[in-house]
């Protein structure tokens, strides 16, 4: 039996990451912040982006936001433990 991990914001808190590299290219590409601190999902309406800014932006830098990623608190203890009951 093979058993999949979703790493985002399930063993890492993408959110953040995320949320840390649009705020630092918002501050490029015009400075203006967040402007709705409630959207439906982190990328679509929090920024003041036309949605092919946010899809390019997004396609083009997504692999290096999944590099910074950091594990959650304890999350790297669970998988070696299920990898030494031989679950993994």
């Amino acid at each position: 039996m093979r058993i999949g991990i979703d790493i985002d914001n399930c063993i890492s808190n993408f959110d953040d990451t995320l949320l840390k590299e649009y705020l630092k290219h918002d501050k490029e590409l015009r400075n203006t912040g967040i402007i709705n601190e409630s959207p439906e999902y982190l990328r679509r309406g929090m920024f003041d982006w036309t949605e092919k800014e946010e899809k390019s932006f997004y396609n083009a830098n997504i692999e290096e936001f999944v590099k910074k990623l950091k594990p959650l608190e304890d999350s790297s203890y669970y998988i070696k433990k299920l990898k030494e009951d031989g679950i993994l």
